[in-house]
């Protein structure tokens, strides 16, 4: 089987506090379809499918308390059309993010607790390995000039970075509103703390000029 390769959207973001979900995924889907793209390949860019998983498995999070939620449920709440639902739950569930059961009762249920499951995980069960651009793909043959690409350390570093980010960020960060807060609050600290660094590079660099 072929190993997937997804690129990341630096736009991604998460519900607001009191949000609805389906509210969420209406608007992030809006603006997507709105984009005009050109040059054939699309960079820094999560897709709908991605959205869409990361929404049904938020929305599982928020209701199956170890109970199985329907995929009428989902759809109902989320907007998702059903036929698109049904075939990203069955990634899910083959890549262990989802646990399903058949029957009275049956439906989808996560199967790990929530602040044990990474963002990470569940965009790369549906994406695939995430890769910020395309000649960062360790099989890549899209350019020649790898080896002496002046921006291509740069552009790693920044992956790693997205990537730790990622990963660091739980399902449960994601539906707990308090726990958000401060993620999201940790995030904007990281920032500020690289602006600051950045600032005082160049005036050091001025300085020595």
């Amino acid at each position: 089987m072929t190993s997937k390769t997804s690129t990341l959207s630096l736009e991604y973001r998460l519900p607001h506090q009191g949000e609805r979900i389906g509210d969420w995924a209406k608007k992030i889907l809006s603006e997507e379809n709105s984009r005009s793209w050109r040059g054939g390949i699309v960079v820094l860019q999560l897709t709908t499918r991605g959205n869409y998983g990361i929404l049904a498995v938020c929305y599982i999070a928020q209701k199956s308390r170890n109970e199985y939620i329907s995929i009428d449920e989902i759809v109902e709440n989320s907007q998702i059309p059903k036929p698109y639902l049904s075939k990203i739950l069955q990634d899910l569930c083959r890549g262990g993010v989802l646990l399903s059961r058949r029957g009275s009762g049956g439906g989808f249920t996560l199967a790990n607790a929530p602040q044990d499951m990474s963002l990470q995980k569940v965009i790369e069960v549906i994406e695939g390995k995430v890769y910020l651009v395309n000649c960062l793909v360790t099989s890549s043959t899209l350019c020649g000039s790898m080896t002496n690409c002046p921006i291509a350390p740069m552009w790693g570093e920044v992956q790693k970075f997205i990537l730790e980010i990622i990963a660091s960020i739980t399902i449960d960060d994601i539906i707990d509103a308090p726990k958000k807060q401060k993620m999201l609050t940790l995030l904007e600290t990281c920032r500020e703390m690289y602006r600051r660094g950045v600032q005082e590079l160049k005036a050091e660099t001025d300085r020595a000029g």
